[in-house]
């Protein structure tokens, strides 16, 4: 399932956002874009994704802005001995009476300006920030996930009960079809003896075709297939590989349809168009499927 997360945050000194955006993928694949100031962190990161996604390609990508190392301290002593030593120059000189003394002038003079060492601590204030931004950004990214997910899991209800439709028509259709089969099978049985079969080929041929002419268990489990797909969507979690077996399953039942009912005419075929409706709709289900953890 695509999706998108971000989130920012600041703290000793340092602005990092993070971002992660992941993509449609049969199984698990993660991409970490970290600043080298990050890269220790990097087992934690891949856990933390782990825990919260579970399929998918998954890219998380951090920039990293670090304050100036210390705090700007202006000696003011030392300021106020060059503003003190400047206006003796005026008092003596008097080319420099008129002359003014800019303020940024003073800050180049050398002593002016220091930068204190930064505070102690700086390093765990910033795995605590790394840790909290993630959270964040993992949460805006599950929100978004959820919105597609609820988005998709109604398309397959709608799709569900269209299965649902066409499988009831071809239980309606289920007694008018073996009548049919019951007349063809009898005009082969005349065609049999007249053709002076063997009977032990006579009662194989005819076992075969009643055989195929029975669509109960077909019918029987492509219900229950569709019922389970409807309670694994109910029950929410990690659906993807479990319905994706499922509609491998649905699909066997659905061609084992077709191939007992394709050579009779009349209700056969309508069975057949019912048949192709569910063999569309179940692959319509398997590339939204692809698309759930």
């Amino acid at each position: 399932m695509t999706g998108y997360g971000a989130a920012r945050g600041e703290a000793a000194g340092v602005a990092l956002r993070l971002r992660v955006r992941s993509l449609n993928h049969r199984f698990l694949d993660l991409q970490l874009r970290l600043p080298a100031e990050l890269e220790a962190l990097q087992p934690a990161f891949e856990q933390a994704l782990r825990g919260a996604i579970h399929r998918g390609r998954v890219e998380l990508t951090a920039t990293f802005e670090r304050a100036p190392a210390g705090r700007v301290v202006i000696n003011r002593e030392i300021a106020a001995a060059y503003v003190e030593a400047f206006r003796e120059l005026q008092r003596e000189f008097r080319e420099l009476r008129q002359t003014e003394l800019e303020p940024a002038e003073v800050l180049r003079l050398p002593g002016i300006v220091s930068v204190a060492a930064p505070e102690a601590g700086a390093g765990g204030q910033l795995q605590a920030l790394a840790e909290a931004v993630l959270r964040d950004c993992l949460a805006d990214h599950t929100r978004m996930r959820e919105r597609e997910g609820a988005a998709i899991a109604e398309d397959l209800r709608r799709r569900l009960r269209t299965m649902a439709a066409s499988v009831r028509a071809i239980g309606e259709l289920r007694q008018q079809f073996a009548e049919a089969f019951a007349a063809r099978l009898r005009a082969r049985f005349a065609q049999w003896l007249a053709d002076a079969l063997p009977p032990e080929r006579l009662a194989a041929e005819a076992a075969l075709l009643v055989e195929r002419s029975n669509i109960s268990e077909e019918l029987a489990r492509l219900e229950a297939h569709l019922a389970e797909f409807g309670h694994i969507l109910d029950q929410g979690g990690e659906a993807g590989k479990k319905l994706d077996f499922l509609l491998q399953e649905l699909n066997r039942e659905v061609n084992t349809l077709l191939s007992k009912t394709a050579s009779v005419a009349g209700e056969g075929l309508a069975i057949t168009s019912h048949g192709l409706t569910l063999k569309a709709e179940a692959e319509k289900l398997r590339e939204q499927v692809q698309n759930l953890e």
